[in-house]
């Protein structure tokens, strides 16, 4: 979600779960960080633009938002330190960044825009367990890379500000390339009430372009070199399953990356979803996994 305010863009836990007046009708669109920023310059009114319905109780609101803050974001240790860290006049240990995974984990970590994104990814490492190399990192849609022409990329060089959320791709499983015919296979429960979708997609790039998607809708890439299988829902046991089958030596030459991507079709985040879990296998060895996970389903209660 972006932020009416600062215009970035965050988690929807960042966000007010309600109005903060009675007589507010709009979404609540402004962050928690900017709503109580706005209650310190005085203002009495609901900070969404247009709106002018008073708060009764700006500062119980205020406090309340802030303890969600604490919860949501720790206060945070100082990890080890790296020449690739360089502390200056950037560095402010009240700023913060976030990096969130798929499954709705997040970490917070201290804000230096000089921070080189290698060094980063030993913070996460540190923090979140995932090692460097299964790592991929992206912000407003660009990944995050080590090295551009031999120079270590820092998260200026990305314009990565303050309060900024990264998202953390867990890299599962690299295919060999005498492979043709592999699966991707997913399954998930129902949310606890009614039902929704946990969608499984393939994103396929020439480079940096995007050339083609496979999802529940579209469901054939390339005379069936790559097959949805579109929604299977057991509403009895209240599972879904979704998989994805690849032939990748029928991909056409010009396809460089494949993407699988998870996201929810109706709940805020995939934590909605018990017990999702994912398998990757070659089809002439359906028993033999080349991964296998799960997702740890995070505390979504509010405060």
């Amino acid at each position: 979600m972006k932020c009416k305010i600062c215009n970035y863009d965050k988690l929807s836990k960042e966000f007010p779960q309600e109005n903060i007046s009675d007589d507010c009708e709009h979404p609540t669109s402004c962050c928690l960080r900017c709503t109580i920023a706005h209650f310190k310059t005085e203002h009495l009114n609901c900070p969404y633009s247009g709106c002018q319905n008073a708060v009764l109780d700006a500062a119980a609101v205020s406090n309340k938002y802030q303890m969600h803050l604490d919860q949501l974001y720790p206060p945070i240790e100082t990890v080890g330190v790296s020449d690739d860290h360089v502390t200056d006049d950037t560095t402010d240990s009240s700023k913060i960044i976030h990096v969130t995974t798929l499954a709705g984990d997040t970490a917070s970590f201290s804000y230096d825009a000089e921070m080189t994104v290698a060094w980063l990814k030993e913070m996460i490492f540190m923090k979140m367990k995932v090692e460097s190399h299964k790592q991929q990192l992206m912000h407003n849609d660009v990944i995050l890379e080590d090295f551009e022409k031999q120079v270590k990329m820092k998260l200026k060089d990305y314009k990565i500000q303050p309060f900024a959320t990264i998202h953390l791709m867990i890299i599962l499983y690299a295919i060999p390339q005498n492979f043709d015919h592999v699966i991707f296979d997913l399954f998930w429960g129902y949310p606890p009430s009614g039902k929704d979708y946990l969608d499984a997609s393939c994103l396929m790039f020439s480079g940096k372009s995007h050339v083609g998607t496979v999802d529940y809708k579209r469901m054939i890439f390339s005379s069936s070199a790559i097959r949805h299988s579109g929604d299977v829902m057991d509403n009895y046991n209240r599972i879904g399953h979704h998989t994805i089958e690849v032939h990748l030596k029928t991909i056409p030459a010009n396809v460089t990356h494949l993407y699988f991507t998870l996201s929810a079709w109706n709940s805020p985040t995939i934590a909605h979803f018990p017990n999702p879990s994912l398998k990757f296998f070659e089809a002439s060895n359906r028993q033999k996994n080349l991964c296998e996970t799960s997702f740890t389903t995070p505390d979504t209660r509010r405060p």
